[in-house]
């Protein structure tokens, strides 16, 4: 394989979730680089979504509890979730607990602050885990109820594809030294830390050609201390003039104004994966599973295999061959349809990454680390959108 060609053009932000702690609505950046932003930039409202993980539109999605939450609690979230639909073609659908599959599953706890996994990102989430945690000690009994009815309209603005406010490019004029410090006094986060959780800024190719929005629902509180020109802003506990102009036009219940990007769905994602020799022991045989969903503006959809050494750092590749980013892949460029389910490597082995051993030149007989990857391209924009990145699985390579 040639050396890939495609632009990458990614503002890391976290991984599937994002999160708050600490009674501060944010980001969880466990794995950067694996969540990423788009939005529309043809509506006069104000705001920042991620199209490539909408929803279609006039979708129901499926809601569940997972054990544990009083009724109160409980119906506080129906309640304030479903505000969400007075402005956009969008339905929650709240189901008996012990349904088998549904899009969404709400933990109501007494820790984990409050996260929710951005739009389809969740149709990746096994089933016997929760898509959005909140912290109802620290969001509702502490916090109080107008807090609480924020952070729940907050998190359900996240699950229909929204970003955080603050991200808009100049929105925010952050005092970087005293948020470093604090928050490794009170989270132990790391500057690499805060940076995600805090200072990420979007490309303005995300801030739909609209002004910055204070007052958004989606947007942190922020202290005098915290910015270098003494702003504050107060904790916004409901949608924003510009929150309904948004979502109304993400899911225009007229039917109009939403700008279309390509978006796939994944499912049934295995985050391990079958890796072995061929027959003849001249190549690494790479299989992995999920299924995949297109909608009618169909992209290019990516599957690698990266290859890292044993302490994670990714293999250079050497010979312009297997090289992804300048690093030893496999890859493959997946063939769909528009409007189509495709199921890889399920009941049939359909997909299959191959790559021969002297493309890892050096480590006869050593262990590297091996990880799957896929990845949506749009080439009108020259968005490279990461769909999901599997565990990293140990392979022993073979002696010559």
């Amino acid at each position: 394989m040639k050396k890939i060609s495609i632009i990458f053009c990614l503002a890391a932000l976290g991984a599937l979730q994002l999160s708050a702690q600490n009674n501060h609505r944010g980001v969880c950046a466990a794995q950067l680089a694996d969540a990423f932003n788009q939005s529309i930039d043809t509506i006069p409202g104000r705001g920042l979504a991620q199209n490539y993980f909408l929803w279609d539109n006039g979708a129901t999605i499926l809601v569940k509890f997972m054990p544990g939450g009083s009724q109160k609690l409980r119906t506080d979230v129906m309640k304030y979730a479903k505000l969400w639909e007075q402005y956009a073609n969008i339905h929650f659908k709240f189901v008996p607990d012990n349904t088998p599959v549904t899009q969404v599953r709400v933990k109501l706890t007494n820790d984990n602050g409050a996260w929710a996994v951005l739009g389809t990102k969740a149709n990746m989430v096994s089933q016997k885990e929760a898509t959005l945690n909140l912290d109802t000690v620290g969001f509702y009994v502490n916090a109080g109820e107008e807090y609480w009815r924020g952070t729940v309209i907050h998190e359900f603005g996240h699950v229909l594809g929204l970003l955080h406010e603050q991200g808009y490019p100049g929105g925010v004029n952050w005092n970087k030294k005293n948020l470093y410090d604090y928050y490794k006094q009170t989270n132990g986060w790391d500057s690499a830390m805060v940076d995600a959780q805090v200072f990420e800024v979007y490309d303005q190719f995300y801030t739909n050609g609209t002004q910055y929005d204070s007052k958004s629902v989606m947007h942190y509180s922020v202290q005098p201390w915290q910015t270098l020109d003494n702003v504050s802003i107060r904790d916004n506990n409901d949608m924003s003039a510009g929150d309904k102009m948004l979502i109304s036009a993400l899911y225009s219940k007229s039917g109009a104004g939403r700008k279309e990007v390509p978006r796939v769905s994944l499912a049934n994602v295995k985050n391990t994966f079958a890796i072995a020799n061929d027959a003849l022991r001249t190549r690494i045989i790479i299989n992995p599973s999920f299924d995949i969903q297109t909608s009618d503006k169909l992209g290019e959809v990516w599957c690698v295999a990266q290859f890292y050494d044993e302490t994670g750092m990714p293999i250079a590749d050497n010979d312009d061959t297997y090289n992804w980013g300048g690093y030893v892949a496999a890859y493959t460029k997946l063939n769909l349809l528009p409007n189509s389910k495709v199921s890889y490597n399920g009941a049939e082995k359909n997909l299959e990454l191959s790559i021969p051993l002297n493309q890892v030149p050096g480590y006869e007989g050593k262990t590297v680390i091996v990880q799957t990857k896929a990845y949506l391209y749009d080439a009108l924009n020259k968005k490279l959108i990461p769909l999901y990145f599997s565990d990293p699985v140990e392979y022993r390579m073979p002696s010559r």
